[in-house]
């Protein structure tokens, strides 16, 4: 039988009364149902209200627990921090129910804090309980989703009797969101900060209510007070520079607290140390009830800012003040001495110093003199100042050495020290500032800038403008010492011009003077050897011959080294076969050689092609004296002449070289072999003779036909000289002067000279030709066109003349050669002989021939022939005399008449016996005015030409020929050839003969051959 209880509420008395009844059953009846019972009742109701308020509190701390936005714990002290209980936010900051984490049930809450800060708070934890007080402390947790919470922690421990720790109660709050708020605000606030010490910018504000003031880190720190400064509104003002500076600031104060009106200014304040700092201050009035409460603004340093902007305009000032100087009058014009003085002035008013001045030294840089010195207040002061180097030694280093010294303090510069007492304390000197004046020759002097009174800390721009206006007065001194030496220069110029006259003259008095008797020598023995001698007689004749040609091998080489030297040497661009050239050149030399018993030996296989354009005269020239060397200074064995032809672009060159098996020279001697009047040694010149210009005129006659000479010898193995020249290829085969009928042949002449219109005109007529004339290029045109209008063929041949007015026959030819109509039409160029030099220049205009005045009748028929001939080719070269010449074979002289005007006896000798030696006719005149009588006497065709001597009594050559031109032996012997004999051969021996009215030129003393070519050349 068991006791059953049970709770029932029951009324007693009008009460309802909690009471706890039990009982069980005693007897039963038969059918087994309760009989009998006993129990009692036990009133509860107390204990039921007690119970009642319990769970009300459960209720509501449940309910409050649960509305904290955050989580609330219970947790055993040991390494897990093993959870008694958590919170319902348990699952809303971490994810997990709480459950999860209550007596390490999945997992322990240690393992939700971060890794990194598991030791920061266990440590933080238990340092605050062994001091029995609460912690608080800030870490993170993970979240189940991967996510991270900030979240703040307060705690404390609950602790038995005996101090022991019971349990852990606490309460963590999420703060995430307020971490990354104030993790923002700290790096804004951070940049604000970094930006207003990297700005130097600061916050200030004056409370006018309370009289206070507040100034922020970085404003304190531009006032260079301590960080603990506390600043008063009285005394913040005085900051600012006394003057202007102070009276500014402190009525722009003024102005905003008593009108509202805000600032921007920039002044300049000094510091609590002293230094003096250019600001920028802000600053604007708060008001309320139309009362000023308080101003504030910000402070910033612009000190460096605002030292380079007026440094930035001193500099545009110093180059303006430079360019302006530059342009200026007296800089343009070189003139030192305007110069010094404007330089002088300059450095007084831009750099701002009281006196400024321009110092030279001396040649030998042992002193400088001060050339302009200005003061200011005073202007220009006349002082002769001297600093001597042995005074000032160390001055004079420092400026040889540096250039420029910028000196703060003349007092405790070193530069300086030997200056104190002589020069910078007498005349009040605290600061200079020196720059060298120095061109390419060196130092010149100096330029000194000097602070009186006070002292400068010099700048870079201003050190930079010295420099620049040293530089500039060094270019004005170079330039008036340029001048002065182009005028020296110049006078010596004249001087050496008078000194090349003089030699000139000096070269062709020596000329006439010895190749007068060398003209009788050399023609009396050509002449003896025509006649029957005995072996002896031969003998000597050809020894005195060969040293008569020795001797005027010396002169002509003399002066064709002065025409080298003097740059009067003009090629010739011809055809020529250089195979017969170099053949002719070493038969002219068999002779000497066979003598000698050398054979030479000629190689010419690489010689393709053989024709070209070029000088073969100078060609010969050179090899002729390269070959004759050879034979020379070879006693035995041989000379190999080798030539070789390599195509160079559009050009060839022609290497030609003469190897002998001589004497061979040494190779420390072959340096000055082309030197101009040296030879190997002594020795060589008296054992083989000559002047030693011979080869120094080869090297520089093959420099002018774009080549050179070089050498290649050693000592007993004989040398080997190899000329190089370059040539245009042959546009032609080799030719002689046509056979033409000019009777076929319309010609114009164009010339504004009557005469020669005249006598061009009969000379044609006089072959048959047709003639037209012009007075003028325009009247040339007219009838050219005209003859196309009546559609008749265009003039074989037109001659032009040069000198014409309106247009001259140049651009006559461009004209002409520009119309489709005329360009057809060859042209020949008749000019002066002042304009011999233009010969390419005509080339390239046009013209087919190009002759100077006057053109002589076979020159004249020749060319026509040449440019007339149908079979001539289209390329022809410009035809000159030159070429006339090279064309023109021997023809059969008949028994032509010439007039001989000659005064020595000798010379009519040796003249008319080489004249009949080559079948002419010769009668003799003394001088000028027989030569006029004869001619006078004679009918027009009676004398073929005429060979005048130049320096004669009675009448020279020169007034003789002049009057045979201007009729006075007739009209009829006007136009007759004279060709000049003379003992001078510079060439303005040539043009004084050829201005004179003579057609030609020969050289004396006279050689058969040469006699022979002329004459066959007229």
């Amino acid at each position: 039988m068991f006791a059953k209880f049970a709770c029932c509420i029951v009324l007693v008395i009008g009460h309802w009364v909690w009471v706890l009844s039990t009982g069980r059953i005693v007897e039963r009846n038969s059918d087994g149902s309760p009989k009998r019972m006993i129990g009692t009742h036990l009133d509860i109701t107390e204990r039921k209200e007690t119970e009642a308020q319990l769970q009300l509190s459960r209720d509501r701390f449940v309910s409050l627990v649960g509305n904290i936005p955050g989580i609330v714990y219970r947790c055993k002290y040991d390494e897990q921090w093993s959870m008694l209980y958590l919170s319902e936010q348990t699952k809303v900051i971490t994810g997990y129910e709480p459950n999860d984490l209550v007596d390490n049930y999945k997992l322990s809450f240690v393992e939700l804090i971060h890794p990194d800060d598991v030791a920061n708070v266990a440590q933080k934890v238990r340092i605050d309980i062994e001091a029995h007080q609460p912690w608080s402390v800030e870490y993170r947790l993970l979240a189940s989703d991967g996510s991270t919470h900030w979240v703040h922690e307060k705690g404390q421990a609950v602790y038995d009797h005996a101090g022991n720790v019971l349990y852990l109660d606490g309460f963590i709050h999420d703060i995430t969101e307020r971490y990354h708020t104030q993790s923002q605000l700290y790096r804004q606030q951070s940049l604000l900060e970094a930006m207003s010490k990297q700005g130097q910018i600061g916050a200030w504000e004056v409370d006018l209510e309370t009289n206070t003031m507040y100034w922020s880190d970085e404003v304190k720190a531009i006032h260079e007070v301590a960080e603990d400064y506390q600043p008063v509104v009285t005394q913040a003002l005085d900051f600012y520079k006394e003057g202007y500076h102070r009276d500014r600031i402190s009525q722009l104060f003024k102005d905003a607290i008593i009108t509202g009106n805000s600032w921007e200014i920039e002044l300049i304040i000094v510091t609590a140390l002293g230094n003096e700092c250019w600001v920028k201050s802000i600053g604007q009035a708060e008001y309320k009830n139309g009362r000023c409460i308080r101003v504030y603004g910000s402070f910033q340093n612009i000190d460096t800012h605002k030292h380079l902007e007026l440094e930035s305009k001193k500099a545009n000032q110093y180059n303006k003040n430079l360019a302006s100087l530059t342009v200026s009058p007296e800089v343009l014009a070189g003139n030192f001495d305007d110069v010094k003085s404007l330089v002088a002035q300059s450095m007084c008013e831009v750099l701002g110093v009281q006196r400024a001045s321009v110092w030279l030294f001396d040649e030998l840089n042992d002193e400088m003199h001060c050339m302009s010195l200005f003061v200011e207040q005073q202007g220009f002061v006349e002082q002769s100042l001297v600093l001597k180097a042995s005074d000032f030694p160390i001055y004079y280093q420092s400026i040889f050495e540096q250039g420029l010294v910028a000196i703060d303090d003349v007092n405790s510069h070193p530069a300086t020290a030997e200056l104190i007492d002589t020069y910078t304390t007498p005349l009040n000197i605290n600061s200079m500032l020196d720059a060298v004046i120095s061109t390419g020759e060196g130092i010149l002097g100096v330029l000194c800038a000097e602070s009186v009174g006070s002292y400068r800390c010099w700048s870079q721009n201003e050190e930079t403008y010295l420099r620049s206006l040293a530089t500039l007065v060094g270019s004005v001194l170079m330039s008036q010492r340029r001048k002065q030496t182009a005028q020296e220069l110049k006078i010596a110029l004249v001087k050496a011009n008078a000194a090349a006259t003089a030699k000139s003259q000096f070269l062709a008095t020596m000329s006439h003077e010895i190749r007068t008797p060398m003209n009788g020598v050399l023609g009396m023995l050509e002449l003896i050897e025509l006649e029957a001698l005995t072996k002896p007689v031969r003998t000597k004749v050809a020894i005195a011959k060969n040293s008569a040609h020795s001797l005027l091998s010396v002169i002509n080489d003399i002066l064709d080294f002065s025409k080298v030297e003097a740059g009067k040497i003009e090629l010739e661009s011809i055809n020529f076969n250089v195979c017969n050239l170099l053949g002719e050149v070493a038969e002219s030399q068999a002779l000497a050689a066979q003598d000698k018993d050398i054979e030479i030996i000629i190689d010419l296989v690489a010689v393709t092609p053989v024709q070209f354009k070029g000088d073969p005269g100078r060609i010969r020239q050179v090899l002729t004296n390269l070959l004759s060397n050879a034979v020379k200074f070879t006693a035995q064995g041989e000379v190999v002449i080798r030539a070789s032809v390599t195509p160079i672009e559009q050009q060839y060159q022609l290497s030609i070289s003469v190897k002998d098996s001589g004497i061979g020279i040494d190779l420390t001697k072959q340096k000055d072999l082309f030197s101009p009047f040296s030879q190997v040694d002594a020795s060589t010149t008296r054992e083989y003779g000559g002047t030693g210009l011979g080869l120094a005129i080869c090297m520089q006659l093959c420099e002018l036909m774009g080549g050179t000479v070089t050498l290649t010898s050693e000592v007993g193995q004989g040398c080997e000289f190899t000329a190089t020249i370059m040539l245009q290829e042959g546009s032609e085969t080799e030719r002689s002067i046509p056979t033409i009928d000019l009777t076929k042949l319309t010609i114009l002449v164009v010339d504004d000279n009557e005469t020669n219109r005249i006598v061009i005109s009969q000379q044609l007529a006089h072959w048959g030709a047709k003639v037209e004339l012009a007075c003028n290029a325009r009247q040339a045109l007219e009838l050219c066109e005209k003859r196309i209008a009546a559609q008749q063929s265009l003039y074989d041949i037109a001659l032009l003349d040069m000198q014409m007015p309106e247009m001259d026959g140049l651009a006559l030819c461009r004209k002409l050669k520009a119309d489709d109509d005329f360009k057809a039409m060859p042209l020949v160029m008749m000019t002066s002989i002042a304009g011999m030099e233009g010969a390419q220049r005509f080339n390239d205009a046009g013209f087919q021939a190009y002759f100077p005045k006057p053109i002589t009748t076979a020159d004249l028929i020749s060319t026509i022939a040449v440019i007339a001939d149908e079979q001539c080719s289209t390329d022809l070269p410009l035809v000159t005399s030159s070429y006339i010449s090279s064309l023109r074979s021997d023809q059969h002289r008949a028994n032509s008449h010439i007039l001989l005007v000659e005064d020595n006896p000798i010379n009519q000798q040796v003249s008319k016996l080489m004249l009949s030696k080559l079948n002419f006719t010769v009668t003799l005149a003394e001088n000028g005015q027989q030569a006029l009588d004869i001619l006078a006497k004679v009918p027009a065709e009676h004398f073929n030409l005429v060979l005048m001597d130049c320096q004669m009594p009675v009448m020279d050559g020169f007034d003789a020929t002049r009057a045979i031109r201007a009729g006075e032996a007739g009209a009829k012997h006007q136009q007759i050839t004279i060709i000049a004999l003379t003992a001078n051969a510079m060439d303005e021996d040539k043009q004084l003969c050829l201005a004179s009215g003579m057609d030609d030129y020969l050289a004396k003393p006279i050689q058969l051959q040469i006699l022979k070519d002329k004459l066959d050349q007229y």
